[in-house]
């Protein structure tokens, strides 16, 4: 399991090379550089999907956060 307290450009890569040891197929929307947007589409053997988000609510900037 990967947790981070705080999204970096090393922790992503981190993420990524957990994901693909369990032997999960993954992809990013590319969206490193602002975490508060950063998506992982990840698919289990089984084909079964499911979104990652990792960043935290607390990284997302003011302008973005919806009230």
């Amino acid at each position: 399991m990967a947790t981070f307290g705080h999204i970096t450009r090393e922790r992503c890569a981190h993420l990524g090379h957990a994901l693909a040891a369990a032997g999960l197929a993954w992809e990013d929307n590319g969206n490193q550089d602002r975490p508060e947007l950063l998506t992982y589409t990840v698919t289990d053997p089984h084909g079964r999907r499911w979104t990652v988000d990792p960043a935290t609510s607390n990284q997302i900037a003011p302008s973005v956060a919806r009230r």
